[in-house]
């Protein structure tokens, strides 16, 4: 991470919000948001233990094309890529597209990283940290991390089993494959 963003840059749901009013936090190259997304809502959200819910973490007016235009996003959130009958003021992933920028998520379940072994990464962590490692390549493109990303992951799993095949299936890309990062 600290390869791609300032510690200042990080955000932490369920304290930070990002809206349409503070959407210049936004203005950077890269957004990884390790978010939760459930069907037929439109907000990417985090979950605040202290009620016990899920709150809006980053809702689709957010995303201005002035702070995204060339930006590339990777989301974990479940259903982030979920776009049939939808519209850019209710899909964040169709609301970046339309900014200018290109997305990596998940048209389904999104399965990662478990609380009692957060430091090792599995299935769509260990995708996320494929993806933005080679994103630092020189002459990388869009689609050859995510492609290398992918790759890696199954070389490196010990078996396939059924959150791998999901996470290497559904994990797909919203842009131009052939854009230079």
């Amino acid at each position: 991470m600290s390869a791609l963003a300032s510690p200042k840059r990080v955000y932490v749901s369920p304290d930070d919000r990002i809206a349409a009013p503070n959407a210049s936090n936004l203005d950077c190259k890269f957004l990884y948001c390790n978010l939760h997304r459930f069907l037929n809502q439109s907000a990417w959200q985090g979950f605040d233990p202290g009620t016990g819910s899920y709150v809006p973490a980053l809702t689709p007016d957010a995303f201005a094309a002035q702070y995204l235009q060339g930006s590339i996003v990777f989301s974990e959130a479940c259903y982030g890529l979920q776009t049939q009958g939808r519209n850019t003021s209710s899909s964040c992933a169709l609301s970046l597209l339309a900014a200018g920028a290109a997305v990596v998520g998940s048209t389904g379940l999104a399965f990662g990283s478990s609380t009692p072994q957060p430091q090792t990464l599995i299935d769509a962590d260990a995708l996320a940290r494929g993806f933005f490692n080679q994103s630092l390549q020189p002459k990388a493109t869009l689609g050859s991390c995510l492609q290398a990303a992918r790759l890696s992951l199954r070389q490196s799993a010990p078996t396939l089993d059924a959150y791998l095949r999901k996470t290497l299936l559904e994990f797909q890309l919203l842009g131009d494959p052939s854009y230079a990062i």
